[in-house]
This record gives structure tokens, sequence and C-alpha cells, in this order.
């Protein structure tokens, strides 16, 4: 598989009109927190890893790696896991002007019982009591444990994700 992203058409202000009559949702995730799972997840897997041209040798190389940067905002628009496209702000324009038109509801993983109220609120879905979080790296370290200097990193980083 060659890891493209399949959403950069939802987000490209010239296809918006597709997607007038559906309720859309997506879930987002903080920068500190995907990047901190990302790499705990894929570190021990070659099939990620490969697609890097330097292989990290530690989670401060992979924040650093220009691959890494603005990931979320590389997939929504359509672009292969860990391209080498640098993000621009005019990216992140065409997905906001996307949100806004068609309009894509947004949640946030991190509030992620809220987020799934908000979406019941909005498209009438009714789930159920209990909703497991299934996508989650376990053996990682909390945000709250990363060192500061590395959360600057990322957040520096990741700007452009950051402001999405």
């Amino acid at each position: 598989p060659n890891k493209n992203s399949n959403s950069g058409d939802i987000f490209d202000p010239y296809e918006n009109e597709k997607y007038k009559d559906y309720i859309v949702f997506t879930m987002l995730r903080t920068p500190l927190d995907r990047i901190t799972s990302e790499y705990h997840f894929i570190r021990e897997r070659r099939e990620f890893t490969k697609l890097l041209k330097k292989q990290p040798k530690d989670f401060r190389s992979y924040v650093k790696s220009p691959q890494t940067n603005n990931g979320v905002i590389n997939f929504l628009k359509g672009r292969r896991m860990y391209s080498s496209h640098k993000a621009s702000e005019h990216d992140l324009d065409d997905i906001l002007e996307s949100i806004n038109k068609i309009p894509i509801h947004v949640g946030i993983f991190e509030y992620f019982n809220n987020s799934l109220s908000y979406f019941s609120s909005v498209s009438g879905i009714k789930w159920k009591k209990n909703i497991e979080v299934k996508r989650m790296t376990f053996k990682r370290p909390l945000v709250s444990q990363i060192p500061e200097n590395i959360k600057e990193l990322i957040n520096e980083n990741n700007k452009l994700d950051q402001k999405l």
C-alpha cells in the first residue's frame, strides 16, 4: 500500500459541492498527542518507518524530521503519509474554507466523549452508552511526561496543525 490519504477531495474547495448533502464529521488531535502516539506506534513497524528518508534514532529526531511536520494538514490535503511536501498556509486556508462551506463538524480526540455528544446533536445519531477508543497507543508517555524542550519543538514544527 502507498499510504496515500483519501481525504484530499473533501478538503479541496473546488470539490466541496459533492459533500453539501452529507453530514461530515472529523476528529482531530492536538499535535503533542498525535505525534507522541504516532511515534510510539510506528517505531517498531518497518512498513511505516521505511517511508521516512532518514530513520529517526529517537523521539527527538522523529519530531525534527520535516516529514513528520504538520502531518494532519498533509493528510487532509490527500498526501501520502510522511510526504516530503511541506504543508503551507494555503493548504490550511483550503481546509478551513472546506470546513466552513460544507460544513464539516470537527471533534477533538482529547475530548472524545464531548465530541461524540456534539456529533450526536448535529446528526441525530444516538451512540451506545460507552464507545471504546480503539486506535490508541498504550505504550507511550503521557503528554505531561514529555520534556518541555520537546513540546516546544513539536509546537514549533506543527504550527499549521496547531492552527487547525
